[in-house]
């Protein structure tokens, strides 16, 4: 049982609601989303003022570079999900 207590704590951005995880974010702060395929994964960030968030794609690094790729696909005022 305890490790599956460890397993919910470790990955408890998947169950959370998406609701749950812009209520929980606080200015400055990001948060994982989800995991796709390949390394790829998102997150949600909420700016430094608190009054943006981000939404962002993750790629991982590919042959020959030290980083992988970052790309914004959303970006809202925090407000408009209060």
């Amino acid at each position: 049982m305890r490790e599956r207590d460890d397993m919910t704590k470790a990955h408890n951005w998947q169950t959370m609601t998406l609701r749950q995880m812009i209520d929980s974010l606080q200015p400055g702060e990001s948060k994982k989303s989800s995991e796709g395929a390949y390394g790829m994964w998102c997150s949600i960030e909420r700016s430094g003022d608190g009054e943006t968030l981000r939404f962002v794609r993750h790629y991982p690094a590919v042959e020959g570079a030290h980083e992988g790729r970052v790309e914004v696909f959303g970006t809202y005022r925090y407000h408009e999900f209060v």
